[in-house]
């Protein structure tokens, strides 16, 4: 079995642990290449990250932000999970994003 070969920094990808550097990162690769996305966790990942998309935004500058959901067994449960605000509605994320850009979706 071979090892993996090693990410170079000419590599397209970066990762991190923090939503924030990985938004950076998006709107860094935005302005060099003309697009860039990031992936995050829902709510606390989607939520950090909310304050620097509007800046990349307002740059006019094209990034998106693909965020991870809740387990489809626990859609509509009305359980409060983790990685919540501590409402057991779900979409609480959903509605800051509808705020701050022009294209959303949720995918079940």
């Amino acid at each position: 079995m071979s090892s993996p070969s090693p990410v170079t920094s000419t590599s397209p990808s970066s990762t991190t642990s923090m939503p924030l550097a990985a938004w950076y990162a998006a709107d860094g690769y935005a302005r060099s290449r003309g697009i860039g996305a990031c992936v995050v966790t829902f709510t606390v990942g989607g939520l950090s990250v909310i304050n620097t998309i509007t800046c990349t935004y307002s740059e006019n500058l094209l990034a998106a932000c693909i965020v991870g959901g809740w387990n489809s067994n626990d859609y509509r449960t009305n359980r409060i999970l983790h990685h919540t605000i501590g409402l057991p509605n779900l979409s609480q994320e959903l509605r800051c994003f509808r705020t701050i850009n022009c294209q959303r979706a949720l995918v079940k």
